[in-house]
This record gives structure tokens, sequence and C-alpha cells, in this order.
């Protein structure tokens, strides 16, 4: 009969299953999230219900993870005190050795490869880099799950700082299962220990050569079962109490806010519009001096308000109002006062949109927008001095006038602040304030540019927003 060695436990093999169901879980429903223009991504966010549903489960096997990680300490430590076992995943300079010798060997310069414990220099990089990882994800997905109270303390720039480090490292987490641990554990070397918890003779002798010949030595004596249960009663209660405070931490991980940053839906680079058939060729009757009031927001109503009216606008336009109708949408203004070719309407209806002006319409709607765009007769819209460049200077006063009255103080409406740029930036039950080069993802602009605010910005100061944040929503 084969001889066999022993090399996990059943709560290794335990901790092992538990460990590659969250991990897993967590890669299905984390990478859809940063892919989320995909193909693979849509379909398995549909198939999941929807994106909201994959983030719910996304949190689960972080919490399942978590959970497995406070065990994970407390388990070591039993192994370590209670039975003393050699701490043999602890990196010193024989691994660096091993590893100079395992690439010297796997290139053709050495005839042999490098004896090794119980760990090789491999399981170590990998052990280590779980660790490292799996603290940078608790610590970032913590910013992320909390953005409210992260802002109270750090800079509202550490919450896409966050989104970003939590993507990358998944992302790399991912690769590394994918190429290092597959490779090492499932192509070079079939590793069956991790089902059955044994390894041969010979594969003890050729992969853990130093473990084998220390156990024929009898170098690790294992503690009576006196000294293990003396042990056990200073260890237990301390790590109790120690496992107790994790679990009250992980607790407030997951309960401390109700709200966590929103997942946004990709925004399409088109017009998105429910076709109608309409062989109609209804024109407005204009007055000579074409306003907003005086006949425009009928020619507006006829043609445009059937998909971007104010009710989830395709293309984020709202052509129903006039305030609308100059603050645009996802590809820009609507509308540029002074200037016909400026904004969006020209080009869309003047071009292959399907529903579009008549000559007549389009013409007075030039003519409208190059008398400077007036809302009734003898009015045109407020014009301020702007920079060439935005930056929080220009906002902050704005937000100080109409903004500090609900967005300030301790308990600032919808936790969001407008007091500070961090403030600002972090947002608030909506999810970020300002998310650089995405309006669409940016809580403020979102309310302002829908007109649900009864405090909202002119057009022009929606504008501003807007570009803004495109060009990265600078404080300086």
């Amino acid at each position: 009969m084969t001889e066999r060695y022993l090399r996990f436990t059943v709560g290794h093999r335990v901790e092992h299953w538990v460990q590659v169901t969250a991990f897993v879980g967590l890669a299905l429903t984390g990478l859809p999230q940063r892919y989320d223009g995909a193909w693979l991504s849509l379909k398995l966010i549909g198939v999941l219900g929807g994106v909201e549903v994959v983030r719910i489960i996304h949190r689960v096997f972080a919490t399942i993870l978590m959970l497995a990680v406070v065990y994970h300490f407390a388990a070591v430590g039993y192994r370590k005190y209670v039975l003393r076992e050699p701490r043999t995943m602890v990196p010193d300079l024989s691994d660096l050795k091993a590893a100079g010798r395992s690439v010297a060997h796997a290139v053709g310069l050495h005839p042999e490869a490098p004896r090794q414990g119980r760990f090789t220099w491999e399981e170590k990089v990998e052990y280590w880099a779980l660790i490292w990882g799996t603290g940078i994800m608790v610590l970032t997905g913590f910013f992320l799950w909390n953005p409210i109270a992260t802002t109270a303390i750090l800079p509202g720039e550490f919450i896409p700082a966050a989104r970003v480090a939590h993507s990358a490292e998944a992302l790399l987490a991912v690769l590394a299962v994918l190429v290092w641990h597959v490779y090492h554990v499932h192509l070079f070397h079939f590793n069956k220990s991790i089902y059955g918890g044994y390894l041969t003779r010979e594969e003890m002798e050729r992969f853990h050569t130093l473990e084998l010949e220390s156990r024929e030595r009898g170098d690790y004596v294992r503690p009576s079962s006196q000294e293990i249960r003396r042990r056990a009663r200073r260890y237990l209660p301390v790590a109790g109490v120690v496992s107790v405070i994790l679990l009250i931490g992980l607790y407030l991980f997951v309960v401390f806010e109700s709200t966590a940053i929103s997942t946004v839906d990709p925004i399409e680079d088109i017009d998105a519009y429910s076709p109608v058939e309409t062989t109609s060729t209804t024109t407005t009757t204009l007055p000579g001096t074409p306003t907003w009031e005086g006949g425009l927001n009928a020619v507006f109503a006829a043609k445009c308000a059937g998909c971007h009216g104010s009710e989830a606008p395709a293309g984020g336009i709202d052509l129903s109002t006039y305030q609308g109708v100059l603050a645009g949408g996802n590809s820009g203004p609507g509308i540029v006062p002074g200037d016909p070719e400026g904004g969006t309407v020209v080009s869309k209806m003047g071009g292959s949109h399907p529903v579009v002006f008549t000559a007549q319409e389009l013409e007075a709607v030039r003519e409208w927008i190059a008398a400077g765009a007036p809302e009734t007769e003898g009015t045109t819209p407020t014009t301020t001095t702007m920079p060439v460049t935005l930056t929080w200077a220009y906002f902050a006063p704005i937000f100080g006038e109409r903004c500090l009255g609900c967005h300030a103080g301790t308990e600032p409406a919808g936790g969001l602040s407008l007091t500070t740029y961090s403030s600002a930036f972090a947002g608030g039950a909506s999810g970020p304030g300002l998310v650089p080069g995405n309006p669409a993802a940016s809580s403020i602009f979102r309310v302002m540019v829908n007109r649900d605010h009864y405090l909202a910005m002119t057009s022009e100061e929606i504008d501003a927003l807007r570009r803004w944040i495109l060009d990265g929503a600078k404080e300086r």
C-alpha cells in the first residue's frame, strides 16, 4: 500500500472551500460591474436579476469572506500557540534562494529543482498575496460600502481612489488565481491533498523534501494532551474576545450605513428613442419673432416630448421644458443662446433623427437661438461671467447661496454636505456627488439636470457643472 502523509486536516479543507466559494462568488458579481459594458457582463447581470441584485449578492459573498478571515486568524493562533506547530509559512532567506534555484532549473541552468519544506516559496508567495489582497479589498470595500462615514474622516477623493484600487486588486487576484494557482496546483502537478488531505511519499520526496526529512527525524513533537489543555485554557478566552470584537466590527461594517455608492448603468453614445410611426406633416403657426412661450414650446411638444419628456428622457435631455432644452443631455447642451450650431437640437433635428422639424420650424428655431433663445418676448437667458477653466472656486459660492441651508452641518439632507469640495465629491445617500468624467454618475448633476430640486441651478450653471465634471471636476 502506498505510504501517505497527512497534509491538510478537515478544518484546513473546509476553510479552503469556504474561501473558494467566496472568491468565485465575488469574481462573478464583481467583474461584471467593472466591465459593465461587455455583452457577457450584461448577460450575467440580467440572469442574476439586475445590477442591484448583483451588488447585494456581492456583499453577501464579501461578508462570507470576512467571516472566513476571522476564523483563519483564530485557527492559526490555535495551531501556533496551543499545538506549537512550526511557523512554516513565514518567508526567510532560504525561500529567496529556492526561488532563484527554481528559475535556474526552469531555464536549464541547474540540474535539480530546490529542496523545500512544508510550504514551497511559490505557496508562500500566494498565501501572503492573499493576505495582502484581502486587506486591500476589506479596506477599500469599507470606503465604498460606507462612503459617508469615510468622508467624515478622510477627504472625498478617497472614494473614487478606493473604487479604482478595489477594482484593480480584484482583477489582479482573479488573474493570479487563473495563472499562478491553477498552473502550480492543477497543471504542473495535480495536487489532490486539498480533496483527501494526504500526499503520497513520492509527492513528499519531490515537492516537500525537507519536510519529509523533518518528519522522519521527529523534529516536531506534538505537546501532551495535558499541555494542550493548559494552553487552550489560556488561548481560547483571548481568541474568543478578539473574535467577538472582530465580529462586532464586521457587523458595523455591514450595517453602519443604509447606502453605498450606486452602480450606474452604462450610457450609450447614441440617442435612445421609441420609434413612432408617423406620416404627419403638421406644422405649428409661429410668430414673426419666435419665443419659447410664443409657439416654440408647441413645436417641441409635438415633435420631441414623446421621447424626450420629463420622465426618464431619452439621451438625458428633457425637451418638454424651456430649462430642459437649455440644459441638454448626455451629448451636451440642447442649445447655446446666440449660437444656432452650438447645441444638439439643431444638429439632430436637421439630420437623420427619426422625427425632424420641418424647414419652417427649423428656421424658426435657428432664428430663436440666434436672438438669444428668449423664453418670452423681451427676455433672454441670464448670463454670468464664467472662467475659462472651471474649478471648485466657481461652484462654491453657488452652493453656498442655494444649498447650505439643507446640505451642511452634522446631519445634512440626504447625507450630502456641500460645505467643502471633499464632502461634495463624496456625495450622500444617492451616491457620489462628483464622479470625474461622468456627469450621469454624479448625483449633484443628476438632481440639477432633472430639475426636480426646488432650488435648481440656472441652465448656464448646469452646463458649467457638466463641463467641469467632464474635465475632471478639479478642485483647483
